[in-house]
C-alpha cells in the first residue's frame, strides 16, 4: 500500500511537469508531441495520485466529496483542458494565457491548502 507521503510527491511533480509542458508549449512556442503526451500523461498522474491522496485522508468512495475537492477537479480539468486549446488558437497572448493557466493552478492549491468549504 502507498503512503500518503508517496502519493503527495507523485501529486506534486506531476503538477511541477504538466505547467513545464504547458510553458513549454505556450511560451517557447515549440510543437513537439511528445510535449503534449507528456502534458497529458502528466495529467493523468495528478488525478490518479489525487485520488489515492483523497483515499488517505478518509473520503469514502460512497460519500460525496468535500467542496475543496470538487473545485480542485474542476480547476484542473480546465488546466488540462485549456492548455492545448490556448496553444493551438493564441498566437499573440500566449503569454497572457500562460498567466492565466498559471493562476488556475495557484487557485486549485489553494484549495488544497486551505481547504475551503469543508
Amino acid at each position: 500500500m502507498i503512503n500518503y507521503e508517496v502519493y503527495k510527491i507523485i501529486h506534486i511533480s506531476a503538477i511541477f511537469l504538466t505547467l513545464y509542458c504547458g510553458g513549454i508549449a505556450l511560451i517557447g512556442k515549440v510543437n513537439a508531441k511528445w510535449i503534449k503526451i507528456l502534458g497529458g500523461v502528466s495529467s493523468l498522474f495528478i488525478f490518479v495520485s489525487g485520488m489515492g491522496l483523497m483515499a488517505r485522508l478518509g473520503v469514502s468512495h460512497g460519500e460525496g466529496w468535500p467542496l475543496w475537492i470538487k473545485a480542485k477537479v474542476g480547476l484542473w480539468v480546465a488546466l488540462a483542458a485549456l492548455g492545448p486549446i490556448f496553444d493551438k488558437r493564441l498566437q499573440n497572448n500566449r503569454p497572457i494565457a500562460s498567466l492565466f493557466l498559471l493562476a488556475l493552478a495557484i487557485l486549485a492549491a489553494s484549495f488544497a491548502i486551505f481547504k475551503f468549504g469543508i
